[in-house]
Order: C-alpha cells, then structure tokens, then sequence
C-alpha cells in the first residue's frame, strides 16, 4: 500500500501519500513566542512589515530570517539566530517615536531571562514547539536614517527549541 507508516531518523511516524507534519520555520517559533509575551499585548507581529495606516496600534515587531545558527548533530533540537526589529510610529508627528521602539525592544530583551520554557503553539496545524531557551545575542541598536520617521530598534535571538513530538 502506497499509505504505510514509516519512521523517520527521530522516530517520528509519517505516512507516505497524502500526509506530512507540518513543522515551524525558526519564523514561525520567534513569532509564537512573541505573541505570548504578556507585555507585547495588543503590539503586532509578523515576518512582513505592513504599511503604518495597517498597524493596530503604534508598535510593530518584525521577525527576520533565520541568521544562522548550529544545529544539534545528535538530537533533533535547532538552535537559530533570528532578526527582531521594533518598530514604532508617533502619532501626529513626524518625528521617530524612539522611545517606544526602545520600550517594545527593552522588553523583550528582558523577556529572554525570563522565556517560559514550554510549549509554543504554531497556528495553521503546525506541530507545537518546546522552547528551551531564548539567548540575547546583540544588545537593541537604534536603527537611524529612516525616511518615513519610523522608529527603529533591532536585535538578534538565539532560539533554542524542538518538535513537542521529538522526545529530547
């Protein structure tokens, strides 16, 4: 039968056909986890930054590429380093609002000591992740020269993480 379950190399089973996990992007982890972040409440985030007459409110956080990272040679586990910015818009002024850019970025800064390490659950049917950990990797940089006067702070993450089916 073109439909027998098989193992793959972490034990988890597939069916060969019409069925395939549907695993997160490094994207998809760093989103999630943002949106969880009780201190992020009501600030949007995405992988695309929207024109600001888009934006609910003031703030908007952008999850960039995966920048790397060195995955685990024996355990099913990524270790990405991502791109966050945070982005921010004054209104009724065309000057930068860095102070909010700044806030928004301070506060995941601290959230990263602070990272619930559980599970991540990705919409759209994706398999949860486990967080295991969310490292600093820079300190938040303000971002200058921007034409439209938006802010802009930015800083790089280590995720640490795996699929809640794989067991490590």
């Amino acid at each position: 039968c073109p439909c027998t379950p098989v193992l793959t190399s972490p034990g988890l089973p597939l069916v060969r056909g019409d069925l395939m996990l549907k695993r997160p992007s490094s994207q998809q982890v760093a989103v999630a986890w943002l949106k969880q972040l009780t201190e992020l409440e009501g600030v949007d985030v995405a992988t695309t930054l929207p024109v600001t007459s888009q934006w609910t409110g003031q703030d908007f956080v952008t999850v960039d590429a995966n920048l790397g990272g060195i995955p685990n040679a024996y355990l099913p586990v990524h270790v990405p380093v991502v791109q966050l910015d945070f982005w921010a818009k004054a209104p009724n002024s065309n000057r930068p609002a860095w102070n909010r850019a700044a806030t928004t970025a301070q506060a995941v800064f601290a959230a990263c000591y602070v990272a619930d390490n559980g599970l991540i659950v990705i919409p759209g049917g994706f398999i949860p992740a486990s967080l295991h950990s969310v490292i600093p990797m820079s300190e938040p940089r303000r971002i200058d020269n921007d034409p439209a006067a938006t802010a802009r702070y930015t800083m790089d993450v280590q995720l640490s993480y795996s699929s809640a089916m794989a067991m490590v």
